[in-house]
């Protein structure tokens, strides 16, 4: 196949996810750092701060139930929601038009 004809190709198959409103975002992304989604940056991730990221259970991560989730809490809890989803930390993320 040549290259004039695989771009064709790929970009049919991207006009074909775009027509059908559901496009992922970033396949194969790892979970936003922790440092990312501490947006005020003590430390912690509050419930507000965690809302931010799709398919993170606030109250299961928070495995001490202090109202927070640690750094070492985090990463246990998208470890464990990677390999629930069959591909280790990757984000469960998509965008629906």
């Amino acid at each position: 196949m040549n290259t004039l004809t695989k771009t064709m190709a790929i970009s049919l198959a991207v006009s074909a996810l775009t027509a059908t409103g559901v496009v992922y975002a970033n396949p194969g992304a790892q979970w936003p750092s922790f440092d990312q989604v501490d947006k005020n940056k003590d430390g912690a991730i509050e419930q507000n701060e965690a809302k931010a990221v799709k398919g993170l259970d606030f109250n299961a991560a928070d495995v001490n139930h202090d109202g927070k989730i640690s750094q070492d809490e985090y990463k246990a809890a998208t470890l464990q929601k990677g390999q629930e989803g069959g591909m280790s930390g990757a984000a469960p993320q998509t965008y629906t038009r």
